[in-house]
């Protein structure tokens, strides 16, 4: 191609509108960079400040709220209280996701088939159904922001099972784990929350994410937060 005097432009089928080429060297070698967390130190320390912060005073604020959930949860359905499964975390390593229980059944992150809920799902508890649409089950997982396994706005972690299966499907699908995942994220407050039901659906909410990597800031995570409170209650969380 260097044998014409036209100009040359190379569009790759395979390059999706996540990536961000960026040419690099390392020695006498040529790189192009496709995907990579572009946080600076400073930018992790931020954020990880703002997520104590705000989880802290989260907490202190919600804490007569969780123990009426708590108590609900103990006299309406035999169980524990907290749900916790193993999810993927940053850079693929597993953690355990905390959730007030919302179901019957108690079923491991990586058992094979696991079946996502949906709606009218036999398996949510009346109080479940409850906590789900307001998103109340969420809560616990403030203990995670306070403990560095999630953040507090970031890609919603999956189970490890469906990660699995999703990995091998949809291009980029493991680049979600270069941030923390979180308790919310842009995919979320724009609608792509609760069962994703068709292959499309979680595409859709894979390149949310990796939109939200690539443009974040301090200020992206505080307007998230702030769409989050607006819209709390979804009639798609089952």
């Amino acid at each position: 191609f260097g044998d014409t005097c036209l100009p040359v432009v190379y569009a790759p089928t395979w390059a999706s509108p996540s990536m961000r080429f960026e040419f690099g060297q390392i020695g006498s070698q040529t790189c192009i960079t496709l995907w990579r967390n572009h946080q600076s130190n400073l930018d992790l320390q931020l954020k990880r400040s703002f997520d104590l912060v705000l989880a802290s005073c989260a907490l202190v604020l919600l804490t007569p709220l969780l123990l009426l959930i708590a108590l609900a949860i103990r006299l309406t359905s035999p169980g524990p209280i907290l749900f916790r499964q193993d999810r993927y975390g940053l850079d693929g390593q597993r953690f355990k996701i905390n959730k007030f229980r919302t179901m019957t059944v108690l079923e491991a992150g990586d058992r094979s088939g696991l079946v996502q809920a949906s709606r009218n799902d036999r398996r949510v508890t009346p109080l479940g159904r409850l906590l789900r649409r307001w998103s109340l089950d969420e809560l616990p997982q403030l203990f995670n922001v306070l403990e560095g396994s999630m953040s507090l706005v970031g890609p919603r972690p999956h189970a490890v099972d469906h990660n699995e299966q999703y990995r091998q499907l949809i291009p980029g699908y493991m680049q979600r784990h270069l941030f923390k995942p979180g308790i919310t994220g842009l995919a979320q407050v724009e609608g792509l929350r609760g069962e994703t039901a068709t292959m499309d659906a979680m595409a859709q909410r894979v390149e949310k994410d990796l939109l939200y990597q690539r443009n974040w800031s301090l200020a992206v995570d505080v307007k998230i937060l702030l769409l989050t409170l607006l819209r709390i209650r979804s009639p798609m969380a089952y």
